[in-house]
């Protein structure tokens, strides 16, 4: 020990002076606290126990919707990849169609598996779900009215241009353009 610190222990506990005793007993006096303190600690502390149940509680009902909601937009994004190749297919009957391929994917169960083989299988074994001629294009397009024939001659080309562009246009003058070519080449006007 040092000096100092050996002088501090010889000194007799007489000689302290009172105002070093008041000292500390004010030093005793910060590390008691009131009984209603400690009530009110508890009570926060209850209080914020209870808040993070309540959050924890949130969170996992949170988690679970986004569960749900995530395999709810696995479903329809696969159920659209089926429309879209059903129709690209040529599918007639499309409902048909459908829950047969879903059937076929479940049956399957398998992520790896390739939906133009499932159809193709689909196709083999039943096909007049199917029509017999279907290409891309004209399975996105719309089906047109069923007055308009198809015919081979320039007024036909010149009405499918029309329709291109009173649809693209949507302006009352292509319309009705579109519409006076479409009575023409009918034979109605």
């Amino acid at each position: 020990m040092s000096q100092d610190e050996q002088q501090l222990h010889d000194i007799p506990s007489a000689e302290i002076q009172p105002e070093d005793e008041h000292r500390y007993e004010e030093k005793e006096q910060y590390h008691m606290v009131p009984v209603t303190e400690s009530i009110k600690y508890r009570k926060r502390a209850q209080a914020a126990e209870q808040q993070v149940e309540k959050l924890t509680r949130q969170l996992e009902e949170s988690q679970q919707k986004q569960k749900k909601t995530e395999c709810q937009f696995e479903e329809k994004k696969r159920e659209n990849d089926v429309i879209q190749h059903l129709m690209k297919a040529g599918a007639v009957d499309m409902e048909a169609a459908m829950v047969l391929t879903k059937h076929k994917l479940d049956a399957v169960d398998d992520k790896g598996v390739n939906l133009n083989n499932v159809i193709g299988l689909l196709q083999k074994e039943r096909p007049y779900l199917f029509s017999q001629v279907v290409d891309e294009v004209s399975s996105s397009l719309s089906i047109p009215t069923a007055g308009i024939r198809t015919q081979k001659n320039t007024g036909t080309k010149n009405l499918s241009r029309l329709a291109r562009q009173a649809q693209s246009s949507g302006s009352r003058k292509d319309i009705q353009e579109y519409l006076r070519l479409r009575r023409s080449v009918m034979g109605l006007g």
